[in-house]
């Protein structure tokens, strides 16, 4: 490859993959839509209300919301007490104060 052309070029291996795993990663997402948007009428009239967090690339669910103290697949971090009635990650000291405000849902499943 020629200079020119590899200047004009200028994407890496890295860069390739890095955005391959960001669009692969999006699927999910829109199947979610696309449900919840042929649906939207049922939970309307049922006065249903989700908020979706979608932290792509973030820690996973196990290690910050899910922790299972004591189990072979538990992550390093510690669980903390929360003014709720549950236990998160060490590291979310400030939500925990919160959490009297929130539902914190684990399993979900829908049709």
């Amino acid at each position: 490859m020629s200079k020119m052309n590899k200047q004009k070029n200028n994407v890496s291996r890295r860069k390739f993959l890095q955005h391959s795993a960001s669009a692969a990663a999006t699927v999910p997402l829109f199947n979610f839509l696309t449900h919840l948007d042929a649906n939207a009428a049922s939970v309307r009239k049922k006065q249903k209300a989700c908020i979706l967090v979608w932290l792509n690339g973030a820690a996973p669910t196990i290690d910050m919301w899910d922790l299972k103290p004591g189990s072979s697949n538990a992550g390093e971090f510690k669980p903390i007490s929360t003014k709720g009635d549950f236990q998160i990650c060490e590291h979310l000291p400030k939500l925990a104060k919160q959490a009297d405000n929130f539902s914190l849902i684990r399993s979900m499943n829908t049709r």
